[in-house]
């Protein structure tokens, strides 16, 4: 069904949102590749300039594994997403997904250049000064990925926390409320139902079986008045503290009776 929105029909709406949010995101990755060609042109000047320079870490092959994964992969990768995005190839829900598969590899990579960097045995700040900066570089933006993959698992556990917390608060309100209904109506005699005031061929709802004279029944305090076994209710409240019948709300029926 269509309807108006400043003059929109509900497809152009949710037309125009998908719109604004693959320009989005095509935004995010020109500020990615862009960030990448820099970092790569800075890398690549400092590699040229200690081209000639090592040190115990074999550091030269490191920078040199460094410059092909930020020109042969990253760049490429992130070009080739934008190019599908900007042609409706792919959609927002796919790139965040290649993102997060990204992330695994990305962690291991990070992982490795900052042991590298923060090993004992480095003595590339004297040796090959260049190359140094340069793993300098690749380190800050190790580092820089590990707090923000922190603050991702800090705000998600925060989430999960408050949701669990309120699950828990909502459970433990529910139960009360149950328990405080089983008193209410388990503590009033006017509410108990005798036999000989029934339909001998009626039956409990709950348990589908006929009321016999020693069975215990009892009333709820609903507008049809509806009565069952007492372990029947009993073991009906404690799930949902509502009439079996008429889904009316007992605690609520209990409060219009009081007043009135």
């Amino acid at each position: 069904m269509d309807f108006n929105v400043s003059g929109l029909t509900y497809d152009e709406l949710q037309g125009e949102i998908h719109y604004d949010t693959r320009k989005k995101m095509i935004n995010r990755c020109m500020m990615n590749l862009a960030y990448e060609i820099i970092i790569f042109l800075i890398i690549s000047t400092l590699f040229y300039l200690g081209r000639n320079e090592d040190c115990y870490l074999s550091i030269n092959s490191f920078c040199k594994t460094s410059l092909i994964v930020k020109g042969g992969i990253v760049i490429p990768l992130v070009l080739m997403i934008m190019i599908l995005l900007s042609y409706n190839y792919l959609n927002t829900d796919q790139v965040e997904m290649i993102a997060s598969l990204i992330t695994i590899p990305s962690s291991g990579w990070f992982c490795y250049v900052a042991s590298l960097y923060f090993s004992k045995e480095n003595t590339c700040k004297t040796d090959a000064k260049h190359l140094f900066y340069l793993h300098s570089i690749l380190a800050l933006e190790a580092i820089w990925f590990f707090c923000k993959l922190f603050l991702i698992v800090i705000l998600l556990s925060g989430i999960l926390l408050s949701m669990l917390i309120r699950n828990y608060l909502n459970c433990r309100r529910s139960n009360r409320q149950k328990k405080t209904v089983k008193e209410k109506i388990f503590g009033r005699k006017s509410l108990d139902v005798s036999f000989s005031k029934i339909n001998p061929d009626e039956f409990c709802i709950i348990c589908m079986e006929v009321y016999k004279p020693q069975d215990q029944m009892i009333r709820l305090p609903c507008t049809q008045k509806h009565f069952f076994h007492s372990k029947c209710i009993g073991d009906w409240i404690s799930v949902t503290p509502k009439c079996p019948l008429c889904n009316i709300d007992i605690d609520a029926s209990m409060s219009v009776s009081n007043e009135s």
